[in-house]
């Protein structure tokens, strides 16, 4: 799929694509997934507009792991605006050593249990300049756990939460094709407050820095670098 994304497609309004593979990672072993993705235009008229996309994704591992989401990438008209979103839902079994660094480094603690998880990200960027956009960022996170092994080591936290975030998003981008870049960069600063008066048991902020460059050696031949830092407080 990605091999033809960057080709042009004669008029359709909406091009549809499916991709089916393997996965694995060490934590969720080995796993299927499938992605099914469009492109499309907000104005068909203008021919400087980037093409939209949505991606339809499912992933189901050996380890239990099973999710599903939607997310998105929307150029509207003239590309005054950007509006990005992903929204999922997954359960996993994992391990828990408990709170704080002394109880992570001990072994004897590795527990298992159950989460499931439910997220929503939507930004809605403002165009500064032709590659700088500023806009706010939301976040609404539903988390559950279950069946623990050994529930001492929350030590009496709730094990059903809600989070509401509000933020801003600041992004510089030159990339060619937003799905599969040959060249150009990106910077994504953003930061996240998710404060008491939003409901929030748990309240926190933190701040999210991400760079990536991409540089076309040959024809089919890409060098992509990705930088990326996150602070909790």
């Amino acid at each position: 799929y990605l091999k033809n994304t960057n080709k042009e497609e004669s008029d359709k309004p909406f091009d549809f694509s499916v991709l089916l593979g393997p996965s694995y990672t060490a934590s969720t072993s080995l796993g299927l997934g499938a992605t099914a993705s469009g492109l499309y235009k907000w104005d068909r008229d203008d021919p400087d507009l980037p093409k939209s996309n949505v991606s339809l994704f499912a992933n189901a591992t050996l380890a239990g792991m099973f999710s599903v989401g939607l997310r998105g990438n929307n150029f509207l008209p003239k590309e005054r605006y950007r509006l990005n979103y992903q929204m999922y839902v997954y359960t996993f079994p994992s391990y828990f050593w408990g709170i704080g660094y002394e109880n992570g480094v001990q072994d004897a603690n590795k527990s298992k249990y159950d989460r499931v998880k439910f997220q929503f990200r939507p930004d809605f960027l403002f165009r500064l300049t032709p590659s700088v956009f500023l806009g706010p960022s939301a976040d609404v996170t539903w988390m559950k756990t279950s069946n623990f092994e050994n529930i001492a080591l929350i030590e009496g936290q709730d094990t059903k939460i809600v989070n509401v975030g509000l933020g801003l998003n600041f992004t510089y981008d030159t990339r060619d094709f937003v799905l599969n870049a040959y060249r150009g960069n990106y910077i994504r600063i953003e930061q996240m407050s998710y404060p008491k008066a939003f409901g929030n048991k748990y309240a926190y902020s933190y701040t999210d820095l991400t760079y990536c460059a991409y540089r076309q050696f040959w024809k089919t031949g890409v060098l992509a670098l990705e930088l990326h830092s996150m602070f909790n407080y």
